[in-house]
C-alpha cells in the first residue's frame, strides 16, 4: 500500500474506511446495529469521497506520515478517529434536529446506540489493535486515555452547545474550542503519542489540530449561510460566528431586530428570510472568514517541524494553505484583514 503522500485523497479514505469497516462486529454478534454501523460508515465514506481532503482522515494520516508511522499503524488511527467524528456528528444532528435520512425517521434511542458505538467503542476496539502489532502496553494505554480526555472535553463543550451558551464572541470560539477544536487536536495527536516524540512535541501537534479544528468549524458555520433552513443554526437562534459579527457591525435598533428575527426563526420564515439577509451580508461574511485564517496562521505556526521540511504536494500542506473544502463566492472581493 502506498504512503500517504503517494496516495490520491480517495485512495486513502477507501482504504481507512476499508479498515474501520473491519471493526464493526460481525451480525451474529451485532445483529441489527451491525448493519446500522456498516450503513453509517458507508455514508460516511460516500461523503468523505466528495472531499478528499477529509479532515477525520487525513489529519492523522498526514501526522502519522510526518512522524514516521508505518503505513498500516496511521491507517488503524485514521479509522478510529473516522468512527469518533462520525458518532459525534450523528449524535450532534440529533440533537440540532436535523439528522439526516434514515436516521430522521428512526427512533432517536436507536440512532443514540449506533452514534454511541462508533463514538466510544469502535476506535477503542481498533486502537486495541495495536498491541497485537508489537506496540508496547502502556503506549496503547496512552492513546485510549487520550481518546477518553477527548471526549470528556467534547462532551462538555456540547452540553454548553445544548444549552445555547454563545451570547458572545468568548462564548462561541469556548464552545467551538471544546467540541471541533479538541476533536481535531486528539486526531493531530494520537500519531503524535503513537510515534513516541516527547511531550512538548505532543504537544505542539496537539495544538495544530485545535487550530485546525476551529477553523474547519468556523468556515462551516460560515458556508452553511448559503443553504440555511429549518434545521439550521440561525432557526434554531444560535449566535455564531457570523451571526456576531452581524451584531457587531448593525446599529442598537437593526441589532434589535436581528435578535427579534433570531428568536422567531425557527417558526417564521419570514424571520429567518430576514435573518439569513443580515447575517449573509458581504461584510459580515468578509469579517467572520477573518478568523478562519487567524487559525490557518496560528497551525501553521504552532507546527513541531518546519514547514519547509513538509513536502511539497504533502495533504498537511494542503490543510495549513487553503481551505476551500467548499467553494464560498463572496461579492465585494478579499476579506479584510
Amino acid at each position: 500500500m502506498p504512503s500517504v503522500g503517494k496516495m490520491t485523497g480517495l485512495q486513502t479514505i477507501d482504504a481507512v474506511m476499508e479498515t474501520l469497516a473491519e471493526s464493526v462486529p460481525p451480525g451474529d454478534e451485532g445483529g441489527p446495529l451491525t448493519e446500522m454501523l456498516r450503513l453509517a460508515i458507508e455514508q460516511m465514506q460516500a461523503a468523505a469521497r466528495s472531499a478528499p481532503m477529509f479532515v477525520p482522515v487525513m489529519v492523522p494520516m498526514a501526522i502519522g506520515d510526518l512522524v514516521g508511522l508505518r503505513p498500516a499503524d496511521r491507517r488503524l488511527l485514521a479509522a478510529a478517529c473516522a468512527s469518533l467524528w462520525r458518532g459525534a456528528d450523528l449524535l450532534d444532528d440529533l440533537a440540532d434536529g436535523d439528522a439526516k435520512e434514515p436516521w430522521r425517521a428512526m427512533d432517536p434511542a436507536l440512532v443514540t446506540l449506533v452514534a454511541t458505538n462508533l463514538l466510544s467503542n469502535l476506535p477503542h476496539l481498533l486502537l486495541g489493535r495495536l498491541a497485537s502489532r508489537g506496540v508496547a502496553p502502556d503506549l496503547v494505554l496512552s492513546l485510549h486515555q487520550a481518546v477518553s480526555r477527548a471526549l470528556v472535553v467534547m462532551s462538555a463543550g456540547q452540553y454548553r452547545d445544548v444549552l445555547r451558551q454563545t451570547a458572545t464572541h468568548a462564548d462561541y470560539l469556548a464552545v467551538v474550542r471544546a467540541k471541533s477544536g479538541a476533536e481535531i487536536a486528539l486526531f493531530a495527536e494520537l500519531p503524535a503519542l503513537l510515534a513516541g516524540l516527547e511531550p512538548p512535541r505532543v504537544a505542539g501537534w496537539r495544538v495544530v489540530g485545535e487550530h485546525l479544528g476551529v477553523m474547519a468549524q468556523v468556515y462551516s458555520d460560515v458556508v452553511a449561510l448559503a443553504h440555511a433552513g429549518p434545521d439550521s443554526d440561525i432557526a434554531q437562534g444560535r449566535l455564531t460566528r457570523a451571526a456576531l459579527v452581524a451584531l457587531d457591525l448593525a446599529g442598537p435598533q437593526d441589532a434589535a431586530a436581528l435578535r427579534e428575527d433570531l428568536s422567531r426563526a425557527g417558526d417564521d420564515p419570514a424571520a429567518l428570510a430576514r435573518a439569513r439577509a443580515r447575517i449573509g451580508r458581504a461584510d459580515v461574511l468578509r469579517r467572520s472568514l477573518v478568523l478562519v485564517e487567524l487559525m490557518r496562521h496560528r497551525a501553521a505556526a504552532a507546527l513541531p517541524v518546519p514547514l519547509s521540511g513538509v513536502p511539497a504536494g504533502h495533504p498537511l500542506r494542503t490543510l495549513l494553505s487553503s481551505w476551500a473544502l467548499v467553494p464560498v463566492n463572496l461579492p465585494g472581493g478579499t476579506p479584510d484583514v
